[in-house]
């Protein structure tokens, strides 16, 4: 089983040339995604409440921050948010963070091309107090998840509801 910070469809794309299956953990544990059928099977959400504090809150203290969002395996971007060297799908929504945000998420990356990420990543951190996990998940990014959202309860979670206990299982990776 892959378990990964990847979004689900890039992450699916490694599994299908690998020539695996079934289950994944994707998104930092936010999103439990079927590779067989390419759906998401579950997702730990951020609520609007929270999302559209947060935004309002970054924009203020950090002018220029930029915002993406994940949901129900798509992402989706603010138009000037560039990151990953990569070019969205055709078809992407583009759309200001608050609008972004006024469903549930299951992950807001946040970026600034002005901030170190170190520096984001505190700024994030001090902003998002108990209310949200931070990671910092690369080089690009920041991204805030719903509170206890990690790879390891995921994981954990997933174990329990097919029976497996710690001694069943093995983990690695980078």
């Amino acid at each position: 089983m892959f378990v990964s910070a990847r979004h689900p469809g890039s992450l699916a794309e490694i599994a299908r040339d690998a020539g695996v299956g079934g289950t994944a953990i994707c998104s930092n544990g936010a999103t439990v995604f079927d590779l067989d059928t390419g759906r998401v099977v579950r997702e730990r959400t951020l609520e609007p409440e929270i999302a559209t504090r947060l935004v309002a809150a970054l924009r203020e203290r950090a002018p220029g921050v930029l915002f993406a969002v994940e949901r129900n395996a798509q992402m989706e971007f603010e138009p000037e948010f560039r990151a990953w060297d990569w070019q969205p799908p055709e078809g992407t929504r583009f759309a200001d963070a608050l609008e972004l945000v006024a469903d549930p998420v299951a992950r807001l990356i946040v970026r600034h091309a002005e901030y170190e990420q170190e520096v984001l990543a505190a700024l994030v951190r001090e902003v998002a107090g108990e209310s949200a996990t931070v990671v910092i998940p690369g080089v690009w990014t920041v991204e805030l998840s719903a509170v206890g959202v990690s790879k390891a309860a995921a994981l954990a979670e997933l174990c329990d509801e097919l029976g497996l206990g710690a001694d069943d299982v093995i983990a690695f990776g980078d």
